[in-house]
């Protein structure tokens, strides 16, 4: 959410050099923002029993460290603070399609987003498109990060190499181990 504020400020005033390309991943488009702010500022006032609750849900936190309360003690605030930061800016940043190549990543069983989510990010894309649907949950890089890495390098090569646009679709890369 912080890139594509960044992405909608740069190209609104000009004054910083716009980028030919951004990537999100697991994050909810701005357009997408009716129920969004709510619930992600819900996670930032929820009890330290029911946060850590939905971390469990989420996966990604070590379950060891769930366990640790002095990890807690120093992770759960900045948790709040992150919640606080983009529940502000999916409430305060326009949604607006921006003229950069528009790559969108989401965890398939992501409970909070998913396909669904990652699909509307085209809403943003005035030109190229691309949303892909990766196996596993909100942080489906944790355990597979491969086809990730495949997607970022594509993007890198096709911004160096000046590559073809791809066309807005969804692609499920991977398969289910």
């Amino acid at each position: 959410l912080v890139a594509y504020a960044l992405a909608v400020h740069a190209e609104a005033t000009g004054r910083i050099l716009s980028p030919s390309a951004l990537i999100v991943s697991s994050a909810p488009a701005p357009s997408d923002r009716p129920a969004r702010p709510d619930a992600i500022e819900r996670v930032a006032t929820m009890s330290d029993d029911q946060l850590v609750a939905r971390l469990r849900q989420w996966g990604g936190t070590p379950a060891e460290l769930l366990g640790q309360s002095g990890f807690l003690k120093l992770f759960l605030p900045i948790l709040r603070a992150d919640c606080v930061l983009a529940a502000a800016l999916l409430q305060r940043t326009p949604a607006v399609a921006l003229n950069a190549r528009l790559i969108a990543v989401a965890g398939e069983d992501d409970i909070a987003l998913g396909e669904r989510g990652a699909l509307a990010w085209g809403g943003l894309a005035k030109g190229a498109f691309t949303a892909h649907s990766l196996p596993g949950g909100h942080f489906y890089f944790k355990d597979r990060p491969g086809p990730l890495l495949a997607i970022l390098e594509q993007a890198l090569d096709q911004a160096m190499l000046g590559g073809p646009d791809p066309t807005s679709t969804l692609q499920s890369v991977g398969a289910r181990a």
